[in-house]
């Protein structure tokens, strides 16, 4: 859909997508002048009423009911996938040598009890932690590519470290390639857990590097990992916050079929930093150790 849109677009996408990365710099870089607000203060006070005492019991109750509704659905990303795999406690988790491992349903046991008792051939190679790395390649099917790469650190206790990082290059007719580094580095609490779905979430910083320095900002992500069934895998992560004076947004999500320790994965990934919005085809490889 992407090589279709832009063969409507024509010539003139090309130059929409020239220079990127100097824009995604000008964003995180540049002061953006707020828009100017008048103040109409004349008009608007003789907008403002007051509702009469009768109707205070009732507003307060509408107020307080939207309010509960606004929390359960503010929290759903946190307590749904908890009542869906049935994870009530705060308890250890550990990981197969590999996921689908001697036919485990997934990736990872909560008892290591029931693993003795169930999954004979784990009980002697349960680890306490994982980790993960991946590297792929994507393109957005203009002038411009990216080489990517995470690592994902989790232990048996639920806290885990989750780092990732891209290279940008943009290929400039008649000028050199243009290039520069985005990246992010989080604390992350892996708050569901099953054999079949780990999820995980945690704050972290956002970074940019390029010959003109670095700049930094904060991340919340969230995002996790559902086994089918052997050997397919489906993974997802969403990042928020801001980079520089820029917001930043991305999501992302890859289907794999894994082998032994290696899954092969290809997916879509969208990057939103500022005015730049880069849509991705991707590919890659990831090592679960």
């Amino acid at each position: 859909m992407l090589v279709f849109g832009s063969l409507l677009l024509g010539p003139g996408s090309r130059q929409t997508c020239a220079q990127v990365l100097d824009q995604l710099r000008d964003d995180v870089r540049g002061r953006n002048a707020a828009p100017d607000r008048e103040s109409d203060s004349g008009g608007n006070q003789n907008s403002d009423r007051r509702r009469c005492d009768g109707e205070d019991d009732a507003y307060e109750g509408l107020t307080e009911l939207a309010g509960w509704f606004a929390l359960y659905a503010v929290t759903s990303p946190i307590w749904a996938p908890r009542s869906l795999v049935g994870d009530g406690s705060l308890c250890r988790g550990y990981f197969a040598r590999y996921p689908y491992r001697c036919d485990l349903p997934g990736y990872m046991a909560t008892d290591p009890g029931g693993v003795r008792d169930f999954e004979p051939p784990l009980a002697d190679e349960h680890y306490d932690w994982l980790l993960r790395t991946r590297i792929e390649y994507a393109d957005s099917f203009d002038d411009l590519s990216r080489i990517g790469g995470q690592v994902l650190w989790d232990t048996a206790s639920r806290w885990g470290i989750d780092s990732q990082f891209d290279y940008l290059r943009e290929e400039r007719t008649g000028s050199a390639n243009d290039q520069l580094w985005l990246g992010d580095a989080n604390v992350v609490y892996r708050f569901a857990q099953s054999p079949r779905l780990q999820m995980r979430t945690g704050l972290g910083v956002n970074w940019m590097s390029d010959t003109d320095g670095t700049d930094l900002g904060f991340n919340f992500t969230y995002g996790g990992d559902l086994f089918l069934a052997n050997p397919w895998i489906v993974s997802a992560e969403v990042d928020w916050g801001w980079l520089g004076n820029a917001g930043l947004f991305r999501g992302r999500t890859t289907l794999g079929v894994h082998l032994h320790r290696w899954e092969f994965y290809t997916g879509y990934e969208y990057l939103d930093v500022g005015r730049t919005q880069l849509n991705s085809l991707l590919g890659g490889v990831r090592l679960w150790y």
